[in-house]
């Protein structure tokens, strides 16, 4: 169960990244529409 806890961590991790980067093109995008 240890190791499954683990990749359940490592998951989330790589969950919050990848929605962090897609938060920030999100918000490059939406920065050129109103510009």
């Amino acid at each position: 169960m240890g190791g499954r806890g683990n990749t359940k961590t490592f998951t989330v991790a790589q969950i919050a990244a990848a929605l962090g980067v897609t938060h920030g093109t999100i918000y490059s995008h939406l920065d050129r529409a109103a510009a």
